[in-house]
């Protein structure tokens, strides 16, 4: 805030300066034509008195003679020599209602005008030319690494490939069975936090959910797309930017065309007089190359808001490219000597003929261009991305869930079981709860049973109920137990 205002009252005090110079250079050009005007109607009035007085005898002179040959008035030169002014002051040019002021705006570009006028030092200049160059340079380099793959990243159908991969592998192996009994593709798809596996698959498909506006559960969206609607709006403001981009370029080029060409450039007290044709060539080379790059942003900022699936990073890139465009006058605030930066404020802005035709033509452009990008990105680029991705959720989550796989290594049979449907109340039994109390609680546990070996776990894992009963159960007398009395406790075997 403390440098918004200290630009202002900068931009201030130079208004002032230079509506002072202005008022200065007006009332010296209307005063020396006052004064051309005074000298001009005296020399008139002495003539007129030599030629139209005779010299006649006092005798012989009368005031009725005196009257007949008074002098012209001052009112009937001025009205002899007003006829002159007015076809020399008045012509076919556009009159001052028609004009429109073109402002130069704070950027590099604008070297080109001021170059040889600054009376800059050597040094100055050099670097001068060195961040004109530079800023291109930036740009066009940016603008080159926007456009390659590596930044935009593989094409989005390439995840159903993946997807496919995933669902005939990983997704229904027994191997990644959980406590409960369910199959890792229903835990992913349904959004298990507790995943150690498959969390990139996981984090993807909550991230589709997100951009379709849809449940876990669900495999098409019911209405339009929250991150489509998202990725369009952005795209409306990166649109907007360009707008005003290319209707500077395009002012600048207008209101230039409009300056007298010539075989040098003159520049008057901030007022381009004329401007050379290699001067003139230059600037409109550049700024044409400007409009270019900023084209070339515009399809690359596109590409890149599409292809993002995170909706929360959607905006955040929005707001990423929106400084794009910004480059050019940070690169002239930066770096821009100050004596070549004084230079540059004090162009007066070029003026040029807005009629109501041209008007219309440019605001119909303007709109054109809007309403083509947009739909063109909706048609052509978000609302395929919206089935792509709709086609990976199928992939992922579609069809049957609750069955695991596991292949016999003996030989080579697949073998299939049904698996529980994914409910996060079932991870609530004695066995979750036992192991979250063994693990907070105590070290003790009557519901688990703790080897010390490896090779002991495997065997009581794998152990099957029949070969509990004849290894661990011994079989008691009960004979005996009933002969020594039934008041008696069962004896410890």
């Amino acid at each position: 805030m403390a440098s918004d205002s200290w630009d202002w009252e900068e931009k201030i005090r130079e208004l002032e300066v230079r509506l002072r110079d202005e008022f200065r250079a007006e009332t010296a050009k209307v005063l020396s034509q006052c004064l051309a005007k005074v000298e001009r109607l005296e020399s008139e009035l002495r003539l007129s008195k030599e030629t139209r007085l005779p010299i006649s005898e006092p005798a012989s002179w009368s005031p009725v003679q005196a009257q007949a040959w008074e002098a012209p008035k001052p009112q009937t030169l001025q009205q002899e020599s007003k006829p002159k002014e007015e076809t020399k002051g008045t012509g076919p040019g556009p009159t001052d209602e028609a004009q429109e002021p073109i402002p130069f705006t704070e950027s590099t570009w604008n070297l080109l005008l001021v170059l040889g006028f600054t009376k800059a030092g050597w040094i100055d200049i050099v670097i001068g030319c060195g961040v004109f160059v530079g800023s291109l340079l930036l740009q066009g380099g940016l603008c080159y690494v926007l456009l390659t793959g590596d930044f935009l990243g593989k094409p989005l159908t390439r995840e159903i490939d993946i997807a496919r991969r995933w669902r005939a592998g990983t997704a229904h192996d027994f191997k990644h069975l959980d406590i409960s009994e369910t199959s890792l593709v229903s835990r992913v798809c349904n959004g298990d936090g507790s995943l150690i596996m498959s969390t990139q698959q996981a984090s993807f498909i909550s991230q589709l959910n997100t951009y379709l506006g849809m449940q876990e559960s669900e495999l098409a969206p019911e209405s339009i797309c929250p991150g489509s609607v998202l990725c369009v709006l952005c795209i409306s403001w990166w649109c907007l930017y360009l707008g005003r981009e290319y209707r500077q370029i395009f002012s600048s080029l207008e209101g230039l065309w409009n300056v007298p060409r010539g075989p040098s450039t003159i520049l008057e007290m901030g007022t381009l007089r004329s401007v050379s044709f290699p001067r003139f060539f230059l600037f409109c080379t550049v700024r044409i190359s400007k409009a270019v790059i900023s084209s070339l942003l515009l399809a690359a900022g596109i590409q890149w808001l599409v292809n993002t699936i995170a909706i929360r990073s959607i905006v955040l890139r929005a707001v990423a490219l929106k400084s794009l465009f910004e480059l050019d006058s940070v690169f002239y605030a930066a770096f821009m000597p100050k004596q070549l930066q004084v230079c540059m404020k004090k162009l007066k802005p070029m003026q040029f003929r807005n009629s109501p035709c041209r008007s219309q033509i440019e605001s119909l452009l303007l709109l054109l261009f809007f309403v083509v990008v947009i739909f063109g990105s909706w048609h052509q680029l978000v609302d395929p991305i919206g089935g792509t991705m709709e086609r990976i959720k199928t992939e992922y989550c579609g069809g049957n869930q609750n069955f695991v796989v596991a292949v016999n290594d003996d030989h080579g049979l697949a073998v299939g079981r049904s698996s529980m449907p994914y409910d996060p109340a079932r991870a609530e039994d004695e066995i979750a709860t036992a192991v979250y109390d063994y693990a907070f609680k105590s070290n003790e546990s009557n519901l688990i049973l703790f080897h010390t070996s490896p090779r002991s776990f495997e065997k009581t894992r794998v152990e099957t109920m029949a070969t509990a009963t004849t290894s661990t159960l011994p079989c008691a007398n009960f004979d005996g137990w009933f002969l020594r009395g039934e008041n008696e406790p069962i004896p410890d075997t």
